[in-house]
């Protein structure tokens, strides 16, 4: 028998966690059959019933067991019994949730995570599957879902536990949220987190000037254009002005497009339309009034969340996930980050009303996958319940899953703020030629800063060669 190690760094209810966990994968302990008691762990280990307890409740928030009735702990009946093999291999983006998930994730499940920055794990991905080396599972954006799914190379997640995917569609997951997910009906990633576009607001430069968080694009540019007379800041307002800013200028552009009852395209290409030109002309507007920098076009995506939080904006054109970035550089706690500043949606245009678009990364399991059910159960791990909530804690961004959102944790207020917002979200375009399309966009937001070409030229050279790239046609203006 497999003994327990008092000196490894790993906590002693970890390394019993896995042993358990290695003993139910090997067979010895079917679905449906009763595993040791915690006395008996306790007697064979050599542990506290602390420990032993802790351990169970491990693989209980993992679903590899459960606590039956008058029964004891049982191996769950649904568990997928696997021989342990070769590492799984996972791909992902954020470095500090890759630490949290191999946290919470039991080792005996052998996951290796590697971190690719976020710029690059869309051609890293591209090539590992070309090479016929890619990993079993990734954390994507949900606009790469239906390039990978159209290119067959992700697996429907239904086809794989349609039971537990359309459980977890059903009775969790935000309403909203599902579409940003799904291509052609099938749900090919689950959501790891949800974030929201839209606009920051310093409160305190609001409040100097007498007014409220705008509604709409007048009170908008009336807020800037005080706060600009008052002397508080040159450019009061910030947003991700082109190409530097990368896929968070499109993301921006998204929801001020939604503002104004535009799109970028569906089954048509709507881009130029009169309604998206005005988007676009208020951009330019933006920089003719000397409200926004010109020279954002060389901003990163960071650039503006850390302008509002040291004060030299007072209105930030981002995400719901700037929060954390935010707080640190205004060297204040993440639960005051409400005190001074308030995210909203963009304000409406005279053709629409206050509109923010959902994004998101979610989990993919690659066709590649040398055992596709394992990765699968990964997943289901990684999504468990008990599981993403340690890994919510203390994380400001907005939880995929309905019943993890907690009313008394301190970050509850922004969470169930930005939550209020779902509802109305719109998302990016949902295209198997993303890559290409996003990159049209982005020049696009950076000619009309810079003033090279005029707004309704823009939208309407844009959206033609989006049509040409995505093969869609031109809708009518």
């Amino acid at each position: 028998m497999d003994q327990l190690d008092s000196e490894s760094p790993l906590p002693l209810y970890h390394q019993l966690s896995s042993l358990l966990l290695k003993r139910i994968t090997s067979g010895e302990f079917l679905p449906g059959e009763r595993i040791p008691t915690e006395h008996q762990l306790c007697d064979a280990y050599g542990v506290s019933r602390s420990t032993a307890g802790q351990a169970l409740s491990l693989l209980v928030d993992e679903g590899v067991v459960e606590r039956a009735r008058r029964r004891g702990t049982i191996v769950a009946p649904t568990w997928r019994s696997t021989p342990e093999g070769s590492a799984l291999r996972m791909v992902m983006s954020d470095e500090v949730r890759a630490e949290q998930i191999r946290a919470s994730i039991n080792p005996a499940r052998n996951l290796s995570i590697e971190v690719v920055p976020y710029d690059l794990i869309h051609q890293h991905l591209m090539r590992a599957v070309a090479e016929g080396d890619a990993p079993d599972i990734a954390m994507i954006d949900h606009v790469w879902i239906a390039e990978f799914a159209e290119s067959y190379m992700i697996y429907p997640l239904d086809e794989l536990n349609p039971v537990w995917v359309n459980d977890l569609v059903v009775n969790d997951l935000h309403p909203s949220v599902a579409s940003g997910f799904r291509y052609e009906g099938s749900m090919y990633a689950i959501p790891e987190e949800i974030n929201l576009a839209g606009i920051w607001y310093d409160t305190a430069a609001l409040s100097s000037i007498g007014v409220d968080v705008p509604r709409t694009w007048e009170e908008l540019i009336t807020a800037a254009t005080l706060i600009r007379d008052s002397g508080r800041m040159r450019y009061p307002i910030s947003l991700p002005g082109g190409e530097a800013a990368g896929e968070t200028t499109t993301y921006c552009l998204a929801a001020m497009l939604a503002s104004n009852n535009a799109s970028i395209m569906n089954d048509v290409v709507h881009l130029d339309a009169p309604n998206a030109a005005a988007v676009l002309r208020l951009i330019r507007q933006f920089v003719t009034d000397g409200l926004t920098n010109p020279e954002s076009i060389s901003n990163g995506w960071l650039e503006g969340p850390l302008l509002l939080a040291s004060g030299e904006a007072a209105i930030n054109v981002g995400g719901s996930y700037e929060i954390e970035h935010i707080a640190q550089k205004a060297g204040i706690p993440l639960e005051s980050v409400g005190d001074r500043f308030v995210f909203a949606p963009f304000p409406g245009g005279p053709d629409g009303q206050p509109a923010t678009v959902i994004g998101g990364m979610g989990h993919v399991v690659f066709r590649q996958s040398t055992d596709p059910l394992r990765a699968m159960d990964v997943v289901e791990a990684m999504m468990s319940n008990a599981v993403l909530r340690k890994r919510a804690e203390g994380h400001w961004t907005i939880p995929p899953l309905r019943s993890i959102v907690s009313p008394d944790s301190p970050e509850s207020s922004f969470i169930h703020d930005t939550i209020s917002m779902l509802p109305n979200a719109r998302t990016r375009p949902i295209v198997a030629g993303y890559q290409p399309v996003t990159r049209q966009l982005q020049r696009l937001v950076q000619s009309v800063v810079t003033g090279s070409i005029r707004p309704a030229g823009a939208v309407e050279r844009t959206a033609e060669f989006i049509a040409a790239i995505t093969d869609t046609e031109l809708g009518v203006t």
